[in-house]
């Protein structure tokens, strides 16, 4: 973890070993002496840093699965919480015989169902009140919860996961994968008791308020607000099904909510420009296909669809004079063709040549064949018939060879009589003489033989213990 000076940015502090792929959390503590943090698979690692000094006050487990969260107590010294998959854990720093120690309690469900949690926030008196993926909101007791909170008899407070739970002046705001911001009154919360029979009670929320429209489908994963208050937004990271994005809410004028950024709600997988000018499409795991505008830097057209979009490249202008055309692989082996439109992209050709996400796509320089790669391990070979300007209108399977192992990468020879691929975990390429439709026999079966040979590649450098980070998109320059 790099600590930076601010305006400068010179490197202040550099804190190691904290876990060893990533981080998945970390907050200060109130007076900013130390640093907690929790780190992903495999180790889940809780490490109390005196930063200034880059030494490890505290380290142990924090769980044996994922953990989102990581804060310490505002109010109690040497009180810490986290949660995550299944879990909240109350912590405490605890002198012993043997120097300060970490000690966690895990925190018991009792008659509630186990759930995720995503966020939680201590009371005044040291209550803490966490939300659940079924939209409940829980209040913690001694490790115990002590009551689960409905809005009405049967409904939870929010359909799906509660993502966020924080003060906001005197009430609390609790926000999540509904698209709702409802607050509550924390002295209400405070005297809510169970009956002998459920831990379930039934409290109404102060007010609500809807982000965008109930057709934006906002998904609320993250909030923020200006610490102080002049601004009167609070800032939002929507992860919705219609693309995420940024949305600001006016709470001093009437809670009116406005989209500022338009982006993809997880990771980018490809990217590509455009031949044409300053436009550049990206593909991403939410489904999305995005053409961007580079000039004004804005988001021109989005196309959705229901599976994760694993890569896409441009057509070339043997395929597409107007070089309009963009073709996408897809999570489930899909391949769609789109073309730019005056209002969007418009789809024009859809076509399923394998069972697994596809990993690459690669047209010959005479626009007449595409090849595609896929996590099945085989490529598929189609056929490009064009009309008579040239542009292509119907693409036809010709056939497929198996290899075993995930594709990486294809690349078609200038002459596009050979085709050369990259296998996952070989260090070697295979070369693939193009196929030949007239001298392939597919009556039966459309897997096919190529005559191949062989590239074997001596590694010179030392692997790493650690696996190097997944590359997700490929960097291309503007022509």
């Amino acid at each position: 973890m790099y600590i930076y000076e601010y305006p400068s940015m010179n490197m202040y502090r550099v804190l190691s070993n904290g876990t060893e792929r990533g981080f998945s959390d970390l907050r200060f503590d109130t007076d900013g002496g130390m640093i907690a943090t929790v780190g992903s698979a495999p180790d889940y690692l809780l490490h109390i840093w005196d930063w200034k000094q880059e030494n490890v006050l505290l380290r142990t487990k924090a769980f044996s699965q994922e953990v989102y969260n990581v804060s310490f107590s505002p109010r109690f010294e040497g009180t810490l919480y986290t949660s995550g998959t299944g879990h909240v854990r109350f912590w405490k720093m605890a002198s012993t015989f043997t120097g300060l120690k970490l000690q966690g309690e895990i925190g018991k469900f009792g008659a509630t169902e186990l759930s995720d949690i995503s966020s939680y926030v201590e009371l005044k008196d040291g209550k803490v009140l966490s939300g659940t993926e079924t939209g409940t909101l829980l209040v913690w007791d001694g490790g115990l919860v002590k009551v689960e909170i409905l809005r009405a008899e049967g409904q939870p407070c929010h359909d799906g996961q509660v993502e966020v739970l924080w003060f906001h002046g005197e009430q609390i705001m609790s926000a999540g994968a509904d698209g709702m911001i409802l607050s509550w009154d924390p002295a209400a919360i405070d005297l809510l008791e169970p009956s002998d029979t459920s831990p379930q009670v039934v409290l109404a929320p102060l007010s609500e308020v809807r982000v965008g429209t109930v057709e934006d489908k906002v998904r609320i994963k993250t909030m923020e607000t200006d610490p102080t208050g002049e601004l009167g937004q609070w800032m939002l990271l929507d992860d919705g099904e219609n693309g995420g994005g940024l949305w600001t809410v006016d709470w001093k004028n009437g809670f009116q909510s406005k989209k500022i950024i338009d982006a993809h709600s997880g990771p980018v997988m490809a990217i590509d420009p455009s031949p044409r000018g300053m436009y550049v499409a990206t593909a991403g795991t939410d489904g999305t296909v995005r053409l961007l505008d580079l000039s004004t830097k804005k988001q021109m057209y989005m196309a959705s669809f229901p599976t994760a979009a694993t890569t896409l490249q441009w057509a070339p202008k043997e395929v597409d004079p107007e070089q309009l055309t963009l073709i996408v692989g897809f999570g489930d082996g899909v391949v769609r063709m789109l073309k730019e439109a005056r209002d969007g992209l418009v789809l024009v050709h859809v076509f399923k040549p394998h069972t697994m996400p596809i990993t690459c796509l690669s047209f010959t320089p005479t626009g007449d064949m595409l090849a595609t790669g896929s996590e099945d391990g085989t490529i598929f070979f189609m056929k490009i018939t064009k009309d008579a300007d040239g542009v292509a209108k119907e693409i036809t399977p010709i056939g497929f060879t198996s290899h075993g192992a995930v594709i990486n990468s294809l690349a078609w020879c200038p002459d596009a009589s050979r085709l050369l691929v990259c296998v996952q975990g070989d260090a070697k390429v295979v070369e693939l003489k193009r196929p030949v439709e007239e001298e392939l026999d597919t009556s039966a079966t459309f897997e096919i033989t190529l005559e191949s040979r062989e590239f074997v590649f001596e590694l010179k450098r030392v692997i790493p213990e650690k696996p190097p980070p997944k590359v997700f998109a490929t960097i291309h320059s503007f022509p």
